[in-house]
Parts: C-alpha cells; sequence; structure tokens
C-alpha cells in the first residue's frame, strides 16, 4: 500500500502554530518562584533570568509570603506551585497576595491535572496554569504572555 501525504509547507497554519513558532520575548519585570523541589526552583529561575527577568525565589508558601512583605512594590508576576507542603499551598499563597494587590498576575503550576488538586480556574481571572513538565520556551511563553495580558 501507498500513503500520500500533504507536503509541508514550512508556514503555520492557524494562530496557534504561528504564536508557537514565534520567538518568545522576554522582559525586565520581577518574578517571585515559589518552588518546594530545589532542583525545579533552580532550573526555573535560571530560565526566567535567561530571558532577562530578576527572579525572587522562595521555597515554600511561607517563605513566599516574608519574600512578599520585603519585595510586595516590585513584584509584577507569582509564579508558584499548586502544591507544596508547609501548610500553605501555592494556591492559598495566591489567594493572600492577590487580596494585597488585586493587580497580581499569577501562573500556578502542578503535574496534577487542575481539577484533581481542587483549582477551578476562571477564564477572566489573573489566574494561569501552567501543567508539569514544560519546556523553558512554554515557561517563557507563559510569564511573557501572563505579564501582558
Amino acid at each position: 500500500f501507498q500513503i500520500f501525504l500533504p507536503i509541508f509547507s514550512g508556514q503555520p497554519t492557524t494562530e496557534k502554530e504561528r504564536t508557537e513558532h514565534e520567538p518568545v520575548r522576554g522582559g525586565a519585570e520581577t518574578v517571585l518562584v515559589v518552588e518546594d523541589e530545589a532542583s525545579v526552583l533552580a532550573l526555573t529561575s535560571s530560565i526566567l533570568n535567561q530571558y532577562g527577568y530578576r527572579v525572587l525565589e522562595a521555597s515554600s508558601g511561607k517563605e513566599g509570603l516574608a519574600m512578599w512583605e520585603k519585595h510586595s512594590s516590585e513584584i509584577q508576576l507569582l509564579l508558584t506551585d499548586v502544591v507544596m507542603p508547609g501548610g500553605l499551598t501555592g494556591n492559598e499563597l495566591a489567594e493572600k497576595l492577590r487580596a494585597k494587590q488585586p493587580s497580581l498576575k499569577v501562573i500556578l503550576t502542578s503535574g496534577y491535572q487542575p481539577e484533581s488538586v481542587g483549582l477551578r480556574l476562571e477564564a477572566r481571572s489573573r489566574v494561569r496554569f501552567l501543567p508539569k513538565p514544560f519546556s523553558p520556551e512554554k515557561l517563557a511563553r507563559a510569564v511573557r504572555e501572563s505579564l501582558d495580558h
């Protein structure tokens, strides 16, 4: 038997494909990254630094709150894991910080589906979900789109 496939023209055909193939623009904004896995925290911070962002790190929700108290006027985006030990989940941290600064952009990350960790994301909210694992480009694109939205 023979299989006939269309010739790929090299140009993306949908808006989503075009967006995914465009180079990701970085920025100089400050991002608070809260992640309990040290290796994931280090990698995420390194990726964001390569795109020009200033990164503040915290390894728990409580550390994230403390970092917020010191740098709240500088932070434009919170990037946090949803499931964290220590009595304060990423979603709870986001709610606390958004109560103090409603315009704060938030990206929640998890290796679990949002529904399985109790997340109900509203389409109009400034909260975005980024599933793990993610590529450096997907992370950078999510951060840039969240900041620009």
